[in-house]
C-alpha cells in the first residue's frame, strides 16, 4: 500500500522535494543519506498511513515512530527520534494537499475526509488485483436425507425393575 500510495503521490506532481533533500539524514544516529531516490515519496506515504490508523499524531509522536537505537560504540545502544525537520515538511506538503489537517482544540493531525477518500481508492484499487481466496468461493453441500430406523421395542430400552 505504502508503494502505490508513494507512486501516486510522484506521479500527481503536487508534492515537491527539496533540493537538499539527496544530503539528508533522516535520523540524527544514521550515517547516511537512504540510497532509495524516492525516499521522500515513500516516507510520505508512510505518514499519511500512520495518521490515517492514528489520528492525532504529531510531530513528536512521528518521530518516535520512525526513531531507532543509535550505536555507540563499545557502550550500549541508546533509543534514539528521527529529525523532526522532515516530518514536518512532509507533513505541511499533505496539508497543502489536503490529505491532513489540524482539528481546533486538539493535538496534532488528522486525516481529511478528502485524504481519507484518496487512500480508500488506492487500497481499493490494490485490493481488487489480488486473487479471492477460494475458501470465499466454496459452497455448502446440501445435507443427505437421513433415513429414520424405527426402533424395534425391547432393544437398547431398559424397563425400571429389571436392574436389580
Amino acid at each position: 500500500f505504502i508503494k502505490a500510495l508513494a507512486v501516486h503521490f510522484k506521479e500527481g506532481g503536487q508534492m515537491e522535494v527539496p533540493d537538499y533533500a539527496e544530503y539528508i539524514k533522516t535520523a540524527c544516529f544514521k550515517e547516511l543519506a537512504p540510497y532509495d531516490a524516492d525516499w521522500y515519496f515513500v516516507r510520505a506515504a508512510s505518514i499519511a498511513r500512520k495518521i490515517y490508523i492514528f489520528g492525532g499524531t504529531g510531530v513528536g509522536g512521528l518521530a518516535k515512530v520512525y526513531g531507532g537505537s543509535a550505536a555507540k560504540g563499545t557502550r550500549k545502544n541508546h533509543f534514539r527520534r528521527a529529525s523532526r525537520g522532515v516530518l514536518r515538511h512532509i507533513l505541511r506538503q499533505l496539508g497543502e494537499m489536503k490529505l491532513v489537517g489540524k482539528q481546533k482544540g486538539k493535538k496534532g493531525r488528522f486525516i481529511t475526509s478528502e485524504g481519507q477518500k484518496t487512500l480508500d481508492v488506492i487500497a481499493k484499487q490494490l485490493s481488487s488485483k489480488l486473487a479471492r481466496p477460494e475458501f470465499y468461493d466454496m459452497t455448502v453441500a446440501e445435507p443427505k436425507e437421513v433415513i429414520e430406523e424405527e426402533e424395534q421395542e425391547g432393544e437398547g430400552e431398559e424397563v425400571e425393575g429389571e436392574m436389580e
